[in-house]
C-alpha cells in the first residue's frame, strides 16, 4: 500500500506542531466536524472533509498504522453487515446481530495482526517499544 501522503501529512504534522498529542489532534478533528455540518450546501464542504481527512491521516501516522489499509478492512466488514432503517437524522447502522460476519473480519485482522506481531504502538507517543524492553 502506497501511504505517501498519509507519510507526507504525517511528518507535516509532527514537524509543524511538535507538541500535538493524539488526544489534541482527536480534540481538532471533533471541531472540524462540526465545522463540515454547518457546511452541507455551502462550496467550502469541499475544504472541511480535506481538513477531517488530513487531520485523521496525521492520526493514523502516529499510531503508525494505514488509514487506507483499515478503511479497506473496514468496508470487507460492511459489505457483509445487514443495516436497519433510518434513525429521525437519516443515520443507518448496521444490526448489531451480525455476529458472523463480524467474527469472520476479526479473523482476517487477527491473521493481519499476527504477520506485524511486536509492532504494538503506543498513540500517545506515536513510538513502538524497544524490542529488548520486551524480552
Amino acid at each position: 500500500m502506497d501511504d505517501d501522503l498519509q507519510d507526507d501529512v504525517g511528518l507535516w504534522g509532527e514537524e509543524t506542531f511538535p507538541n500535538a498529542t493524539s488526544h489534541s489532534i482527536i480534540c481538532h478533528l471533533e471541531k472540524e466536524v462540526k465545522e463540515l455540518k454547518g457546511y452541507l450546501l455551502d462550496s467550502q464542504l469541499k475544504e472541511e472533509c480535506a481538513d477531517c481527512f488530513l487531520l485523521l491521516l496525521h492520526l493514523a501516522h502516529r499510531g503508525r498504522f494505514s488509514l487506507l489499509d483499515e478503511a479497506r478492512k473496514k468496508m470487507a466488514i460492511n459489505y457483509r453487515r445487514t443495516w436497519g432503517k433510518p434513525d429521525k437524522d437519516g443515520v443507518v447502522e448496521h444490526i448489531r446481530q451480525d455476529a458472523p460476519a463480524i467474527k469472520e473480519a476479526r479473523n482476517i485482522t487477527e491473521q493481519a495482526q499476527g504477520q506485524n506481531a511486536g509492532t504494538t504502538v503506543n498513540m500517545e507517543s506515536g513510538t513502538s517499544p524497544d524490542p529488548d524492553a520486551l524480552k
